[in-house]
């Protein structure tokens, strides 16, 4: 069942409530609706177009720690993939390494640390979003 809760009906349903609950009756006052603000069309603000033009990304990675060489397969979805427009994907894995083109990638880590890697997406419309994964590359395994 589908119940319409506009702000005059949800009013009008909290004093039935109170006053079949109370026993008593309502003041003519208490009846009274809260004014609904009027909504008037204006111009967005720059802030507000940022925030429609922020694309969400949810970036991963598979493993996200090891013993080096580490190799890491990097995927990235976005929220906004219906509305993005011929969107270009730049990964920045945090070692020094040359930034790679594409949605999901794969990077090998070399050396033992903590990084960060942070992908980006820009399209056509100027969506413009990032997102970042920590990876933990440990020392090599010793050898017996």
């Amino acid at each position: 069942m589908r119940v319409n809760t506009t702000p005059a009906l949800l009013v009008m349903a909290i004093l039935l409530c109170a006053c079949l609950c109370s026993g008593g009756a309502v003041r003519a006052d208490e009846t009274q609706t809260p004014a609904v603000p009027q909504l008037t069309p204006r111009e967005l603000t720059e802030d507000e177009e940022a925030i429609l033009k922020k694309a969400v990304l949810l970036a991963s990675a598979d493993p996200d720690d090891g013993p080096a060489p580490l190799t890491v397969q990097f995927s990235m979805e976005s929220l906004d993939e219906d509305e993005l427009v011929n969107p270009k994907y730049e990964w920045n894995f945090g070692d020094g390494s040359k930034q790679v083109h594409g949605k999901n990638v794969t990077h090998t880590y070399k050396k033992p640390g903590d990084y960060r890697a942070v992908v980006r997406v820009s399209d056509d419309n100027g969506m413009l979003g990032s997102d970042d994964v920590r990876i933990t590359v440990q020392r090599p395994e010793k050898t017996k």
